[in-house]
């Protein structure tokens, strides 16, 4: 089943809408240990008043 960004963000609690999921999450082992890992992106265009 693909998440969407929306609903990444909600799971996770997250407020920066700059933060912009890539893809679907997976089970990854990381230092050994089985994580479940999301992939992102940080973009910097910034919607602001000037």
């Amino acid at each position: 089943m693909s998440l969407s960004n929306k609903s990444i963000r909600n799971a996770l609690e997250m407020k920066d809408e700059n933060i912009i999921f890539t893809e679907d999450s997976n089970f990854m082992l990381v230092n050994g240990i089985q994580s479940f890992v999301y992939f992102a992106m940080l973009h910097n265009k910034f919607y602001r008043c000037i």
